[in-house]
């Protein structure tokens, strides 16, 4: 059995992920079916799963499983993942209560970090762990204003020189086509002289 492709869970995986579910002794999860990564086999049976949960540019890592049956591995191709996803997301760090990725960095959460835990993640508890995955950077609402101004200007320049590109482009066809209709005059002129 090898692993084929580790990808977000959508609804067609919705069956085979309930009977993994019930399989590995974990509670179904259906309301949360999009913050699942699948380890999948050539086949499409599911290996693996563990879920991204982001708040606050904070990412809850949680139920965590692996088949039994499935090829070493797994779980680094699943972190990998969770990885990618973080920084897509810009997230600053990430919990988790288990110790499903334990062995990847993650640390037990200090008090001092109690005020860092997004409510949407639960209740805080010596049980937390976290990983620090880039510096917090806190904007204000004038520097924010600025970076959007600046992606607007860029988006505006790059509207610009593709409509520039286009415009030679049309001109470019205009003047095959004129050329196009002269060469087509004059051959129809030698072929058809006009007679006086």
């Amino acid at each position: 059995m090898a692993l084929v492709e580790i990808r977000r869970a959508t609804l067609d995986d919705l069956p085979a992920l309930r009977a993994f579910w019930k399989q590995s002794g974990q509670v179904a999860q259906e309301k949360n079916l999009t913050e699942f990564q699948l380890a999948l086999d050539e086949a499409g049976k599911i290996l693996g799963a563990v879920a991204l949960k982001i708040s606050q540019n904070q990412g809850l890592v949680h139920s965590g499983v692996i088949s039994l049956d499935a090829p070493p591995g797994i779980e680094d191709k699943l972190w990998e993942r969770v990885q990618a996803a973080s920084k897509n997301n810009g997230l600053y760090r990430l919990w988790q209560k288990g110790d499903f990725f334990q062995t990847k960095g993650f640390q037990i959460a200090e008090a001092a970090l109690r005020e860092k835990l997004p409510p949407a993640f639960g209740e805080w508890n010596d049980r937390w762990q976290v990983m620090k995955l880039r510096e917090e950077t806190v904007l204000t609402l004038e520097q924010e204003l600025n970076l959007f101004a600046q992606a607007q200007q860029q988006s505006t320049a790059r509207l610009m020189e593709q409509a520039r590109w286009f415009k030679v482009f049309a001109y470019i066809l205009l003047l095959i086509f004129l050329g196009a209709i002269l060469v087509a005059g004059i051959l129809f002129m030698k072929r058809y002289p006009l007679r006086r």
